[in-house]
């Protein structure tokens, strides 16, 4: 779900749901 967003507005975000 998270990968699909190719750039969050929160990257802290991302970097949770890419872990």
């Amino acid at each position: 779900m998270g990968a699909d967003y190719p750039k969050p507005k929160i990257p802290g975000k991302k970097e949770k749901i890419s872990r």
